[in-house]
Order: structure tokens, then sequence, then C-alpha cells
């Protein structure tokens, strides 16, 4: 890896037990939050919503 090359090891764990649908759930997320980054709502909340997105993503637990 290029970068976070410290992480390498945990990145590659987490992402052997993604859940490939939940990863592209993640990724329309990020598409919806692109869109509304210049939207005046709170940085916080969209940065939470984005992270416990990315770990249901990449936890591999199905809800």
């Amino acid at each position: 890896p290029r970068h976070h090359v410290s992480s390498a090891e945990a990145l590659a764990a987490r992402a052997r037990t993604a859940d490939i649908e939940a990863l592209f759930d993640l990724d329309r997320e990020l598409a919806e939050a692109r869109r509304l980054a210049s939207h005046p709502l709170n940085p916080r909340l969209l940065a939470e919503h984005l992270l416990m997105a990315y770990n249901r993503a990449t936890l591999g637990a199905k809800p």
C-alpha cells in the first residue's frame, strides 16, 4: 500500500470480512454525502453517519 502502511494488516483483515452489498451501500452513502457536503447540515452528524456506514460495511455483520 502507498498510504497508511502501518494500518495495512488491520485494513486487510477488515476487508476480508466486509459484506460486498454493504460496501455498495457505503458507496451510495458517500456519493450522497458528497452531494450534501455544501448543505448547512451539522458536519459532526454527517461524519458520524458516514463512520457508522463504514463500520456496517466492513464489520461483516448483517443487521
